[in-house]
């Protein structure tokens, strides 16, 4: 009985593990390693769910580059430019809110997917990203780097269903 006992408490750790290890994998397929955001399998996934979700839902799309990046990595070297990547991802995704889909979408440009977002208020948010990502350098064992960013949006017209 004893045995019989530990093989399917055995087993069930078993699963349990496996069943972490599924999760682990799931969310590694749809993050960023080095920033921990989405990734553009994952942005593409949420814009084609929203779009799909009600036609006439105001629907915007923030596209950030950081200006000059390529000087970070060639005085500071890639570490340094992963920390200022890091940083200017928690700076984006301290000014969105809960459900904007902040995503990393290239070596340097940032995507945000704003639901219920009109054109107004899209232009709002890009200026406020664009003001906290230059309004503090980012510090690391060298001088402070200054970073600025371009903020491009789009937005889906609404449709006035009355």
């Amino acid at each position: 009985m004893t045995r019989q006992y530990l093989f399917v408490a055995d087993r069930a750790a078993l699963a349990e593990e496996l069943h972490e290890a599924v999760r682990e994998q799931e969310r590694r397929a749809v993050t960023d390693g080095l920033t921990g955001l989405h990734n553009p399998r994952f942005l593409t996934e949420r814009m084609t769910a929203e779009q799909s979700a009600g036609p006439g839902r105001p629907l915007s799309l923030l596209v950030i580059d950081l200006d000059h990046f390529k000087t970070v990595n060639d005085t500071w070297d890639h570490p340094v430019g992963d920390v200022v990547l890091r940083e200017c991802a928690d700076r984006i995704t301290a000014v969105c809110r809960a459900g904007d889909v902040v995503a990393r979408y290239g070596g340097k440009e940032f995507f945000v997917c704003c639901p219920d977002t009109d054109e107004p208020d899209a232009l709002a948010l890009a200026e406020r990203i664009r003001e906290r990502i230059a309004r503090t350098p980012v510090a690391h064992d060298g001088p402070p780097i200054r970073v600025t960013a371009s903020v491009g949006v789009v937005a889906s017209p609404v449709v006035d269903r009355a």
